[in-house]
């Protein structure tokens, strides 16, 4: 109910702890972000400050796009959950909807820090395949085409990014992971080719040859 989502809302706000609901329909989303403006006064930025998610953010109403810009929420996306629903979902959802549903690109337009991830066990925790469907917007096996939503097709470095450096933002911990620099830690994949410049179909080819974890090899396949 939207009064306990409120009441959870102002709990964390109060304790100064991040908060994560899940939300897949434009009701649920609306109903979240009605929750999330009601913490504290306006000029606080609540939200904002302790980084308030929405997992999934999947289908919006029009106008609630710009007030995750506005109130600092993070839309924690999924972009294999495009290439999961794809079959049904124009069919489900019907045309308005279909044209508000995984924006990641909108999003980006407005300034919106867009975490990415798995959602693993749901989907496949394989990363190779959400930069996939971020960049084509069409699943593993389809032909080459324009794919399910072509003007929400991200570049090579705002998927990665996603993966990366936004997914790190999200959990506070963009100081130490994200990226790789001078006093962060080692946690990084190496592959056999650049996910850059490579092409669309490479990117479910690529080969990891290292992973490393704080420093440490965990997985070598140089010679697999």
């Amino acid at each position: 109910p939207k009064g306990s989502i409120q009441v959870l809302a102002q709990f964390c706000a109060e304790h100064e702890m991040q908060l994560c609901m899940h939300a897949i329909g434009d009701a649920a989303n609306r109903a979240v972000l009605d929750a999330y403006a009601a913490v504290g006064k306006p000029a606080d930025r609540v939200a904002k400050r302790l980084r308030f998610r929405i997992e999934h953010a999947q289908v919006l109403a029009e106008d609630d796009f710009a007030r995750f810009a506005q109130l600092g929420v993070l839309p924690s996306m999924q972009p294999t959950h495009l290439t999961s629903d794809m079959p049904w979902a124009a069919q489900r959802l019907g045309p308005a909807r279909t044209a508000r549903a995984y924006a990641w690109t909108r999003f980006h337009r407005l300034g919106v820090i867009v975490p990415f991830g798995s959602d693993f066990p749901v989907e496949s925790v394989d990363p190779r395949r959400g930069l996939f469907a971020a960049v084509t917007t069409r699943g593993v096996g389809d032909a080459p085409g324009p794919g399910f939503r072509p003007e929400q097709r991200l570049s090579r470095e705002q998927a990665m990014r996603g993966f990366t450096l936004h997914a790190a933002h999200a959990s506070f911990a963009e100081r130490d992971l994200g990226t790789l620099e001078v006093g962060k830690v080692a946690d990084l994949t190496v592959f056999d080719r650049d996910l850059r410049s490579c092409s669309d179909d490479e990117l479910l080819q690529a080969k990891v040859l290292l992973t490393v974890v704080g420093g440490q090899v965990v997985y070598d396949g140089r010679d697999r």
